[in-house]
């Protein structure tokens, strides 16, 4: 004899039962997706949150530091200028000091300088002298030097004890023409 033992049996499901076990078997894949996409999308926006937070704060600090450099470009913008002024100060000062050494080093001992206005490009003085020869000499050597684009003899008058000269001098050249 010939005993079979089935230890499964034969499960007779019907139409119904087999749908409802297709659907929580699919259904369990299907929330286990949705819950990973859940998860996924919830890392995504606070990452997402945090690179907002993140650039508000590189932001407000870049506005800071243009708040503070802006005040130090307008000084240094202020210093520059001043810079730039002194420096030409320094360099009509520099010319005036040639034009005056110039002038005086040429002058003849036989002159006597009354007075000297100095401007910007040129030089106007007054003397007197006893020897009208000096002052023509004077005159002749300033010519010669060609120092000055414009010298002007622009008085000369005869008093009673002394002859009064006044000489006007521009454009000086601080190289020896």
């Amino acid at each position: 004899m010939k005993y079979h033992i089935n230890l499964f049996p034969e499960n007779n499901t019907s139409l119904v039962d087999k749908i409802i076990y297709f659907s929580y078997s699919y259904l369990r894949y299907i929330l286990v997706v949705t819950q990973m996409v859940v998860i996924y999308v919830f890392i995504f926006r606070f990452s997402i949150d945090q690179q907002i937070i993140d650039s508000k704060d590189t932001l407000s600090q870049k506005q800071e530091i243009v708040s503070v450099v802006g005040p130090l470009l307008k000084e240094v913008a202020t210093v520059e200028t001043k810079v730039k002024n002194i420096k030409e100060i320094i360099t009509q000062q520099q010319y005036q000091r040639y034009m005056i050494d110039y002038v005086v080093s040429v002058f003849p001992s036989s002159l006597t300088l009354s007075s000297m206005n100095i401007s910007k490009t040129a030089v106007t003085f007054e003397g007197f002298t006893n020897d009208v020869d000096m002052v023509k000499k004077f005159h002749s050597k300033l010519l010669k030097d060609k120092r000055f684009t414009s010298i002007q003899l622009v008085r000369l008058v005869k008093t009673e004890q002394y002859f009064q000269f006044m000489f006007k001098l521009s454009t000086f050249s601080t190289i020896n023409g």
